[in-house]
């Protein structure tokens, strides 16, 4: 990617498509089996007892931790490719400390097609259950995030790095989420890696919308990355040569250089 300029027609695309990419998470009921009740007890059952509830979470994504040869990619104007997977994040309540899980998916062709072909039977698609992954969370101290990782980078310069150049959305995956306003349940972050800051802040889902216009989100922390680095560089550079200055005018560049800093902090 050329440094630091986010290509609008990128944008284009992520808004396109994000809809179909970030993963479904439903509450689902199941039903008991009445026979295998009566097998274990002979007492009648409350109604109640034989239903479960369970979170359920249906990626809509390659997970990046697996080995499966199927990716979900995109060629942009024959220049750049967007690749498009996920995986499941661990939080500690108390810390905020996050670390990647070693739970895994696969995705399989029902998985691919999901935004082409509604398919009624939802067995045939992979899916991963909350109590399943939460087994061994006995303190109740780990929180899960699915992240959706939306990387860029050229067409002839195909790269697996998912911080180099890339959106990382977060989507809580637990008793949390809110099913009555989505909104919340998903933040984003921009990530480059030559930036002097490489990871933005945490930001709405909203400013998804505002992808490849004018006040590009992406665009405009790159902008601010792209200041600092250049300062940076400077301050490196003036660093180096400090014993070939007046030591007058070398306070005077550094105080100038500190300003412009606190300036675009």
């Amino acid at each position: 990617m050329d440094k630091f300029i986010f290509p609008p027609q990128l944008g284009v695309i992520v808004k396109t498509y994000i809809k179909d990419i970030l993963p479904t998470i439903r509450c689902e009921i199941k039903e008991e089996n009445i026979l295998d009740y009566y097998s274990k007890s002979y007492k009648e059952p409350k109604l109640i007892n034989m239903y479960k509830t369970n979170l359920v979470v249906y990626p809509n994504t390659p997970n990046y931790n697996s080995k499966s040869p199927r990716k979900l990619q995109l060629l942009c104007d024959d220049k750049y490719i967007i690749t498009m997977n996920s995986l499941l994040k661990e939080i500690n309540r108390e810390t905020g400390e996050s670390k990647i899980s070693k739970e895994k998916w696969s995705f399989n062709e029902a998985d691919s097609d999901h935004c082409i072909h509604q398919y009624d039977d939802d067995n045939i698609r992979t899916k991963i259950l909350y109590n399943d992954i939460n087994k061994n969370n006995k303190n109740k101290d780990i929180i899960y995030n699915i992240c959706t990782i939306i990387s860029f980078c050229y067409n002839d310069k195909p790269t697996d790095n998912i911080y180099k150049f890339s959106i990382h959305i977060d989507t809580i995956f637990g008793p949390l989420y809110n099913f009555n306003d989505t909104h919340d349940n998903s933040v984003l972050r921009f990530y480059y890696e030559e930036a002097s800051n490489p990871i933005s802040k945490h930001m709405c889902m909203c400013y998804i919308l505002n992808l490849g216009l004018h006040n590009c989100p992406f665009q405009e922390y790159l902008n601010k990355n792209s200041i600092k680095y250049n300062i940076d560089k400077l301050m490196e550079l003036s660093f180096d040569i400090k014993d070939e200055m007046n030591s007058n005018n070398y306070l005077k560049l550094m105080n100038i250089i500190n300003k412009i800093n606190k300036q675009i902090k």
